[in-house]
C-alpha cells in the first residue's frame, strides 16, 4: 500500500476521465441515432405523400346571399344534409364594435375551455408518473415551468378587457400553420391523445363556443339572426327556447377542438356567420370516420387523430380515401353545417383577430306538428302553424326580439 499510495489519486483522475469521455460518446451515440431516425422518418413522410397524397378535398357549393332563397336552401341543403357557403350582402352582416363590448361588459369573467374539454383532459388515462413526464416535455416546448393544473387555471376566469388585450397581440412566429414543434421521432412515439392535449394547451387561448348571453347581455340588442335560417324551427322542435348565438372570437391557430364529431344528444345544425377574419375548415360525414384514425383513448367523445390541415399519410393513411370537404370561410359569408358532420374549425387570418357568430338551426321536419299535415312542405307547416319569416326588404329580428317571438309562439301553441 505504501507503494502504490502515490499512484492512487492519478488513477481515479484517469477513471473519471474515461467515464466522462465514455458518457459522451454514448450521448453522441443516442443524438446520431435519433437524428437519422428523424431524418429517416422525414424522408418516409415525404415519399409517402408523394407515392399517393392525400385526397384532394373541394369546396361545398358557394353562393351570393340575393341567388340563394331560402327555400331553396331547405330543399338543395337542408333536407339533403349538404354543407353550403353564402356570400352575404354587406348590409346583413353584424357590424363588430370590440371597443363596445368592452366598454359595457369588459369586467365579464369567462372559462376558455369547453367543460367537455376539461372533462377529456382530467380524465385521460394516465399515471400519474406519466403526467409529470408530459409536464416535463410541455415545459421545454412552451419555454416556461408549468403543469396540467398551472395549464388549465390559466384558462379559466378570465377577465374579457385581459382577452381583449391579447388578441390585439400578434401571433408569435408570424403567418404559418400551427405546429407543436415536436419532431416526427416524438410524434411517432408519444399516443395520440398526448398530441391532442399538448395541443390544447400549445395554441393560443380561444373565446369558443360562448353563449352571447354569458358574454354580453347586451349585445343580443344588437346580432340579428341571419334570414336564410328564418324560419327557425329549432325551437319548436326542442319544445323550448334554444339560447343563441354563440360567440368565436381568437387569433390565427386558435381552435375550438381538433377534427371531432358532436355526440350530445339533441344537437342541432348550426351556421357559422363571419364578422371579422377567417377560418379554415374541414367536413365530413359520420361514415367517414373510419379513414380519420379515431382516437379510442378519449371515450367520452368523438376525436380524431387525422388532421386536414396538415395532413400526414404516414400517421393516418386514411387521409388519401376519405371524401368530404375544406376550405376557408370570410367575414361577411356564412357557412351552413349539418348536424353529425366530423368538423374542424380553425383561426386562419394573421392581420385581425377573427370574430363569428354560430346560429343553431333545424328544420321543419324535425317539429312533431308538422308530420302530420298533408302538405310536408315548409310553407304549409309554417301557414299551420302561423310561423313567420321576414320580407324581402327586412332584415331578420334582433337576437332578443327573436328570443321573445319564439317565446310567444311556444306559448300560444301550448
Amino acid at each position: 500500500q505504501f507503494w502504490l499510495k502515490p499512484f492512487a489519486q492519478p488513477t481515479r483522475r484517469c477513471h473519471m476521465t474515461a467515464c466522462r469521455s465514455c458518457c459522451s460518446a454514448v450521448v453522441l451515440l443516442v443524438a446520431s441515432a435519433l437524428g437519422t431516425w428523424e431524418a429517416f422518418l422525414q424522408w418516409e413522410l415525404r415519399a409517402a405523400t408523394l407515392e399517393r397524397p392525400p385526397t384532394h378535398l373541394p369546396e361545398p357549393l358557394t353562393f351570393d346571399g340575393a341567388s340563394l332563397s331560402h327555400e331553396q336552401f331547405v330543399r338543395e341543403f337542408v333536407q339533403r344534409r349538404e354543407p353550403v357557403k353564402v356570400r352575404l350582402a354587406d348590409a346583413d352582416v353584424d357590424v363588430w364594435n370590440a371597443s363596445w363590448m368592452l366598454e359595457h361588459c369588459g369586467d365579464t369573467k369567462l372559462d376558455l375551455m369547453s367543460k367537455a374539454t376539461k372533462t377529456v383532459l382530467e380524465d385521460l388515462p394516465w399515471p400519474a408518473w406519466f403526467t409529470k413526464a408530459v409536464e416535463l416535455v410541455f415545459t421545454v416546448l412552451l419555454r416556461r415551468w408549468t403543469s396540467l393544473q398551472a395549464e388549465l387555471d390559466h384558462h379559466m376566469d378570465v377577465k374579457l378587457s385581459d382577452y381583449a388585450a391579447e388578441m390585439a397581440q400578434p401571433v408569435p412566429g408570424g403567418p404559418a400553420g400551427f405546429s407543436l414543434g415536436l419532431p416526427l421521432v416524438m410524434q411517432r412515439m408519444f399516443p395520440p391523445e398526448l398530441l391532442a392535449f399538448m395541443e390544447v394547451f400549445a395554441r393560443p387561448r380561444y373565446l369558443s363556443d360562448q353563449l352571447v348571453a354569458n358574454v354580453c347581455p347586451e349585445a343580443l340588442h344588437s346580432f340579428r339572426v341571419p334570414k336564410l335560417l328564418l324560419p327557425n324551427w329549432a325551437h319548436l322542435a326542442a319544445g323550448r327556447v334554444v339560447p343563441q348565438p354563440s360567440l368565436f372570437w381568437g387569433k390565427a391557430q386558435s381552435q375550438s377542438y381538433p377534427l371531432h364529431r358532436d355526440k350530445w344528444d339533441g344537437a342541432y345544425d348550426f351556421a357559422m356567420i363571419m364578422l371579422r377574419g377567417k377560418k379554415r375548415y374541414a367536413l365530413f360525414r359520420p361514415e367517414e370516420g373510419r379513414h380519420l384514425a379515431r382516437i379510442p383513448a378519449i371515450a367520452n367523445a368523438e376525436v380524431f387523430q387525422a388532421n386536414p390541415f396538415v395532413p400526414d399519410v404516414v400517421a393516418t393513411p386514411g387521409l388519401r380515401d376519405v371524401a368530404g370537404w375544406k376550405g376557408e370561410v370570410s367575414a361577411g359569408e356564412i357557412l351552413y353545417v349539418p348536424t353529425g358532420l366530423i368538423h374542424q374549425f380553425e383561426n386562419y387570418d394573421f392581420e385581425e383577430a377573427t370574430v363569428a357568430l354560430k346560429w343553431s338551426y333545424l328544420g321543419h321536419e324535425h317539429v312533431e306538428a308538422c308530420r302530420g299535415l298533408s302538405d310536408d312542405s315548409e310553407a304549409a307547416c309554417a301557414e299551420a302553424l302561423g310561423v313567420g319569416a321576414p320580407g324581402p326588404s327586412e332584415r331578420g329580428p334582433t337576437a332578443i326580439q327573436a328570443a321573445a317571438e319564439q317565446q310567444e309562439l311556444l306559448a300560444r301553441l301550448g
